[in-house]
């Protein structure tokens, strides 16, 4: 794998180092054409693993509670993978590497930009990438004492996905995983052929 993750100010030293030799034994594993990498403002929960945003409700309900407007925005969770819709004030850094020639101009543009929230459910990942790994991990874990990162993988026309949690407990460890077996991800963070830059 060509690119790390660098450690930056306020960045737990081993919450990096995990995230690298995950990323790198992701990397030769799936031999993924482009890998994406967003950087999150603070630690984000597990209800973003696939969440695709708002959509708007029909509720007549609702229109005896307010002004009379019959509809809602209700968070959902689509069939189709998309991209997370974090808004683009909680995204630190974006960028791509291309690891192979795969002919994708969409992977230049930022995966998190500025979309309505019923917008959100257009923007499905198999149609960003088609043979990319996008990486999603959380900032400030030096004083949060945990962080999370995200994974998508968009291979073959499917797009895999799993969420962990990290939290220093008297030193940096998976505590919470969904999509990903904790095993199976302690194997790929145990993998001592990443560095941290």
């Amino acid at each position: 794998m060509a690119s790390k993750i660098k450690t930056q100010e306020g960045d737990a030293v081993e919450f990096i180092q995990q995230i690298n030799s995950i990323l790198e034994s992701l990397a030769d594993d799936l031999y993924v054409g482009e890998v994406v990498f967003v950087k999150i403002k603070n630690w984000f929960s597990q209800k973003w693993l696939n969440y695709s945003g708002k959509s708007i409700v029909h509720s007549p309900w609702i229109g005896r509670l307010d002004s009379g407007r019959e509809e809602a925005l209700e968070s959902v969770w689509l069939k189709d993978i998309t991209i997370p819709p974090f808004h683009p004030n909680r995204v630190i850094s974006s960028r791509y590497v291309r690891v192979k020639k795969t002919g994708n101009k969409k992977i230049e543009r930022r995966a998190n930009g500025y979309r309505r929230s019923t917008e959100t459910g257009s923007h499905l990942v198999k149609d960003y990438t088609k043979d990319g790994l996008l990486l999603w991990y959380s900032s400030n874990t030096i004083v949060n004492q945990k962080g999370s990162l995200m994974i998508y993988i968009s291979q073959n026309d499917q797009v895999k996905t799993w969420y962990a949690q990290f939290e220093n407990i008297g030193r940096w460890r998976i505590t919470k995983t969904k999509g990903i077996s904790l095993d199976e991800l302690q194997l790929l963070a145990n993998d001592r052929r990443s560095v941290v830059a």
